[in-house]
């Protein structure tokens, strides 16, 4: 029981220093590779701690998890070339119109594939259950985030 209130409590703490996080940001003044490993290394830290990782699972689990993640933002980044393509100025071919659609609805399927490949992988360290709180955990952190994000778009 100590332990699930430990938790509690720590989680508690970890996402009432988000917004501590967040408005470093703006204190940084453009420092944005910086304000970016800040929020990184608390993210990991978050997750390390509602996985309920071992030193052990940890070392294994962000190795994957950063080269997973890396690879997400290259599908992303890919697909924001494609659209900022036929965002720009002028006329554009159908060509460059059907990659920027393929890019748009291939995005989440290219983002699944890797994440299963993924996963996949962490299922040979990680228990099913450490698993579905790692989704759930960044899901989460992605939502508390947004929330942050929003309150910030509207103090400004």
């Amino acid at each position: 029981m100590s332990m699930k209130r430990n938790i509690v409590i720590l989680l508690a703490v970890m996402m009432l220093s988000l917004p501590c996080v967040a408005q470093r940001k703006d204190s940084m003044k453009g420092n944005r590779a910086e304000w970016k490993k800040e929020l990184q290394d608390f993210k990991y830290k978050y997750l390390a701690q509602e996985v309920e990782l071992t030193e052990e699972q940890q070392e294994k689990f962000f190795e994957l998890y950063v080269k997973m993640e890396s690879e997400l933002k290259t599908v992303d980044s890919d697909c924001k070339a494609a659209q900022k393509a036929v965002k720009a100025e002028g006329e554009h071919s159908d060509a460059e119109y059907e990659k920027a659609l393929n890019a748009l609805l291939n995005k989440r399927v290219m983002k699944g594939q890797i994440e299963k490949r993924y996963y996949d992988q962490f299922k040979t360290f990680l228990s099913v259950k450490q698993l579905y709180k790692l989704k759930t955990a960044e899901h989460k952190f992605n939502k508390k985030l947004m929330e942050l994000r929003k309150k910030d778009h509207k103090a400004k």
